[in-house]
């Protein structure tokens, strides 16, 4: 497999309708990268971009709210899925009760990827990266 391109990074709205932008996007990285099917990459991004956007969307911001979606490889070549986001406060995993309607993201996060953690950085925006299994 040739690599073309390690990375791919962009902007997005946070509007309900950029988790499917977000997975056209990871389905041309799958693409280029010949990873072969994205089904499962692509379920992952939809829920933290749907987490990014609803994040974006409940609070006060002292800069415009903003998403960066990127998909990278890493040293070994396993396929690594990035959503940041710049809404404050902590990343948290609910529990989840049989009558929600919502709280599914991370415990779907949690079950599908390789492994994922929450990166912080020093401005207060925060990230999710997760590795996905080739």
């Amino acid at each position: 497999m040739e690599l073309q391109q390690a990375a791919f990074t962009w902007t997005l709205k946070p509007i309900p309708e950029s988790a499917k932008e977000a997975r056209d996007l990871l389905a041309l990285a799958w693409s280029r990268w010949e990873l072969g099917d994205a089904y499962t990459a692509k379920v992952v991004v939809s829920e933290l971009i749907t987490n990014a956007v609803r994040a974006c969307t409940n609070g006060v911001f002292p800069k415009p709210p903003e998403i960066v979606f990127r998909c990278l490889l890493s040293e070994q070549g396993a396929p690594i899925i990035e959503v940041r986001d710049n809404a404050p406060g902590p990343v948290e995993m609910g529990v989840l009760g049989m009558e929600q309607e919502n709280g599914r993201g991370l415990p779907i996060v949690d079950a599908l990827p390789e492994s994922w953690c929450v990166v912080d950085f020093s401005d207060g925006s925060k990230a999710i990266r997760v590795e996905m299994s080739t």
